[in-house]
């Protein structure tokens, strides 16, 4: 059976007494963002959750995958200080894709020990290899601990695979299980007789491993195509609120005019005279003032008038009317203004970029509360459904 990469394949760096082995059947598998920003995937075996802490949004497992990993038991910096179990990640290895994963029906695996060196121990389990090493470890007599280097997943009888490997390297034996070979050789001999036993079972596990690694490549190309696309839209609308923020921008969309068509002859004075005024028979100057505002109004009409003043010292004026066309409000003001005191009034109109075909450029430092304030008609052209700007 053709294995690029094996399951076990420790490099000295991780050969830290503080790592734990682990392998056996992914189930309840997570993904979520981490504290620290990095994708933590999650899956529990054995009843123990153990995380991976990566980088990368891929997760490598999925529920029914069989993994073998080292793992470190960690504390929380804060808060309760509970314990999680942490994967290493560059020993993670998928040994059986879940398709497969109930039809394994054990291992072959090889142990080391530093205190028998150059001595490896060639053996199969119908279990967790990993917890196979901890049970030998915990024999008397055993000085130090076992450690799984290499295993291999088997469809048939494991334990004619580990006869067919004794047989095979018997000149190396050096005691029950145990030779004086190396990693390469026991690894090289193991898949031999894997493949002359059950030809057909190590061709069904190599082509399901291939092609779970072709379906990671795939999502992993998926995922980096879809964060390429999230980066690309972050930038477009990062470029779109920067444009939609340029002065010029912000003055199309909410910019004012304000124009003055008349000013008092005489100060206006708001309210009514008091009491003490009217007994000495004073009284305010008479006023009218005439407001019409325009902009876009859902389900209302655009343009909005009204008129108020004094006048002989009593309140006056009338409702709010509403216009569809400019022209038409002002009509309506000149008649109802006159009728209510020909002589000292004012006139402001007030309408927003909404209603114009194109706004005058704003040369100065605008804001979405800018008005530009005039003492005639702006140059421009209204919207046609908004009337038109009469002339002076």
């Amino acid at each position: 059976m053709t294995d690029g990469t094996t399951p076990w394949d420790f490099s000295k760096a991780r050969r830290n007494q503080k790592y734990k082995q682990k392998d056996g059947v992914a189930t309840g598998v997570t993904s979520r963002v981490a504290k620290s920003g990095n994708h933590a995937h999650s899956c529990v075996i054995g009843g123990e959750r153990f995380t991976l802490f990566s980088e990368e949004e891929f997760c490598p497992f999925s529920d029914g995958d069989r993994i073998a990993f080292d793992y470190e038991v960690k504390r929380l910096r804060s808060g309760s200080r509970s314990s999680y179990n942490a994967m290493v990640p560059d020993s993670l290895r998928l040994t059986v894709p879940a398709d497969l994963s109930e039809r394994v029906s054990g291992h072959v695996y090889i142990l080391s020990n530093k205190s028998m060196a150059g001595l490896l121990k060639i053996g199969f389990t119908n279990g967790d290899p990993a917890k196979r090493a901890a049970e030998l470890s915990g024999v008397t007599g055993v000085p130090t601990a076992f450690r799984v280097e290499w295993s291999m997943p088997v469809i048939g009888s494991a334990r004619a695979i580990e006869q067919r490997i004794h047989a095979v390297l018997s000149k190396h034996k050096h005691g029950k299980e145990f030779f004086r070979v190396s990693i390469d050789e026991a690894q090289s001999a193991a898949r031999r007789c894997y493949v002359e036993l059950y030809p057909e079972a190590a061709k069904e596990l190599e082509g399901s491993l291939t092609a779970a690694e072709l379906a990671a490549a795939e999502r992993r190309q998926q995922i980096a195509e879809e964060h390429e696309r999230r980066e690309r839209e972050k930038r477009e609308e990062a470029e779109r609120v920067a444009f939609e923020n340029l002065p010029a921008q912000i003055w199309k969309r909410h910019g004012t005019y304000e124009v003055r068509l008349r000013e008092f002859s005489v100060e206006r004075r708001p309210g009514r005279p008091g009491l003490l005024s009217k007994l000495l028979g004073q009284h305010f100057p008479d006023w009218i003032q005439v407001q019409i505002y325009g902009g876009k109004r859902s389900g209302d009409l655009p343009w909005k008038l009204d008129i108020h003043g004094l006048v002989a010292g009593r309140n006056v004026g009338r409702e709010r009317a509403s216009f569809q066309r400019l022209e038409d409000a002002l009509e309506t003001a000149r008649r109802e203004a006159d009728a209510l005191y020909r002589g000292n009034q004012e006139w402001v109109v007030q309408f927003s970029n909404e209603l114009v075909a194109e706004p005058v450029p704003h040369l100065g430092e605008v804001d979405r509360y800018t008005v530009m304030k005039l003492s005639e008609w702006p140059k421009v052209e209204l919207l046609p459904e908004y009337g038109a700007i009469p002339s002076r």
